[in-house]
């Protein structure tokens, strides 16, 4: 019998490395270079010291995992390395207790070049003596070789060593020039970035980027080969399986951990397994992100939770009216925590969008405010997931309480997503031009889901800054126009005058909207009678007072037609 491999998605450092090879994406050529500087650090004076920086289960211990594994099998290192790899969960309070970590290490896997019993000759000298001694006498016991030391969480081993210890470890690397590091850290902090800090310019900095769309399934995939689930292969080629990828990495946010976590769901229909993976994962990350926030200064507490709890992106101003705090102070606060890692940025014209870099972050903090209670998030998700009908069908199945909570809260959730396309709100506008791409050249031209469902894409185009909808709507409209589905964006462009009149919108808001469809609906047949709908739509709503005179330039029919969608403005008229 064929046994499937073993993948450790939270200790990698576990899994035959061999493996962790196969299913490598992304970061070949990083791999390539730490390998050849490490390599160097080992056969010359010229030290490398090399910081990988990146959230939690992007795949850090993965890629120091293959670059240790690397270079334990170059010949030419056999004689000219040891490795001291560091527990990640080990703790160090001081520079004598890295001393003792190292020594340590090093007795265990090279039993007959170290001693167990370092400590003996030490006792009774001051710490910092004791500590310098140790690495002295670890230093000697390496002879001709070098030392590498691998160590996780490295912004932790800093903040224990303080100012003094921090000096005193860098003057000992400079002095000694034995010992090359590899470590990671999941934020850049002080004691690498500040001018004023011991260890400032002294780290390679690598920033490790999250998986792009088409990064986690190539992943996937390669998971699925070691699995051989053909079946899975397959389907990840099909509209549907693309689908649901771009629905996936709306909460994954280019996370490897959640890729491996939750790939296998990619084909499962059971609500029950997929709302019970999502509940363990959220309540097995949550006291890791909480403990992120609380080590954070108020103001960037209140931006954080201010972003976990908008629907997209915002500006700096937005963020400034929401928290209340100085529109300069929230522009600074922003950028130190962009500089953590703990938001992003994309400027569009004058204007910088900052969203969170990691959506679980938003997950755990909505585990945490909502006290037992299905989360938003996650029924977003399933709504982008299952099809309405099929979340409808799913309700009134053999499924667990919990998994109908959040079936329910789906369905109730407002219009999704559907469609072939994934969740606007955290996509940019490359990724709708791929996806559009993708459902019109994979999709069926006879059914009803060729090209995805404009009515929910336009819908969520209105949830995106209006400083941003000329761009969309131009992408939008060209690529329905150049597919022959213009009659279909009509139809979408006619509902979307509904969530103009109940979205709260001004009145400079509405009629950018308008003008960004009537240029870009210019010259086409089946977008005339849907813009022009549009136009009187908008001329009703912003009329003062409010009156439905607007509606007597179209036709009975159409004045039927477009009455009902201005509920909130005519109301009763």
């Amino acid at each position: 019998m064929n046994r499937r491999p073993i993948l450790s998605t939270y200790t990698p450092s576990n899994t035959d490395p061999e493996l962790l090879k196969r299913i490598f994406v992304q970061r070949e050529k990083l791999l390539e270079r730490i390998v050849e500087r490490l390599s160097l650090s080992m056969t010359t004076g010229d030290k490398h010291h090399i910081l990988l920086i990146g959230p939690r289960g992007c795949g850090k211990t993965n890629l120091v995992s293959l670059a240790v594994w690397e270079l334990q099998k170059k010949n030419q290192l056999a004689d000219c390395m040891r490795i001291a790899w560091l527990g990640e969960d080990d703790s160090f309070t001081s520079l004598i207790h890295l001393a003792f970590g190292i020594a340590s290490q090093l007795a265990k896997e090279y039993p007959s070049e170290f001693p167990a019993d370092f400590k003996t000759a030490v006792r009774g000298l001051p710490n910092d003596d004791a500590a310098l001694a140790v690495l002295q006498s670890t230093v000697g016991q390496l002879g001709a070789r070098n030392l590498l030391l691998v160590t996780e969480n490295m912004d932790q081993t800093f903040h224990s060593l303080g100012d003094s210890g921090q000096k005193k470890w860098r003057a000992f690397l400079q002095e000694t020039r034995k010992i090359a590091t590899l470590a990671t850290a999941q934020q850049l902090f002080s004691g690498v970035s500040d001018r004023n800090e011991a260890f400032f310019g002294f780290f390679d900095i690598q920033h490790l980027k999250p998986l792009s769309v088409d990064e986690a399934v190539e992943l996937i995939t390669r998971i699925s080969v070691e699995h051989s689930n053909r079946e899975l292969i397959r389907y990840l080629k099909s509209a549907e399986g693309q689908f649901r990828i771009r629905a996936l990495h709306y909460l994954a946010g280019g996370n490897h951990r959640m890729y491996v976590l939750l790939s296998e769901f990619l084909t499962k229909e059971s609500l029950d397994d997929l709302v019970a993976a999502f509940d363990s994962l959220a309540n097995d990350m949550t006291p890791f992100f909480q403990e992120r926030i609380r080590a954070l200064p108020d103001q960037q507490r209140q931006l954080v939770q201010c972003l976990c709890d908008a629907q997209g992106a915002l500006t700096v101003k937005e963020i400034a009216s929401e928290t209340f705090i100085d529109e300069r102070v929230c522009s600074k606060q922003l950028g130190n925590l962009k500089d953590k890692g703990y938001v992003r940025s994309e400027k569009r014209g004058k204007e910088s969008y900052y969203d969170m870099s990691e959506p679980l972050m938003r997950l755990c903090l909505e585990v945490k405010n909502q006290r037992g209670r299905p989360l938003q998030l996650l029924a977003r998700f399933l709504r982008a997931w299952f099809p309405v009908s099929e979340l409808e069908s799913k309700l009134n199945g053999n499924n667990t309480a919990r998994a109908n909570e959040y079936c329910k809260l789906a369905i109730e959730s407002g219009d999704g997503f559907k469609g072939n396309l994934a969740m606007i709100d955290h996509c940019s506008l490359e990724d709708v031009k791929t996806a559009l791409a993708r459902a019109f050249n994979e999709g069926a031209r006879e059914t009803s889901e060729y090209g995805g469902a404009p009515h929910d894409l336009l819908w969520m185009v209105l949830g995106r800054s209006p400083s941003q909808w000329e761009n969309y709507i131009s992408v939008i409209s060209s690529m329905y126009i150049e597919h022959g589905c213009a009659d279909k964006l009509g139809q979408g462009i006619t509902k979307s005058i509904q969530h103009l009149d109940e979205g709260g919108f001004s009145k400079s808001q509405i009629e950018s909207w308008n003008a960004a469809w009537q240029q870009a609906g210019q010259g086409s047949d089946a977008l005339e009678i849907p813009l022009r709908c549009l136009d009187v739509a908008v001329d009703v709503m912003n009329s003062d007072p409010r009156s439905d005179r607007a509606l007597f330039r179209l036709p009975l029919e159409l004045r039927g037609l477009i009455r009902p969608l201005l509920n909130r403005s005519l109301g009763d008229a």
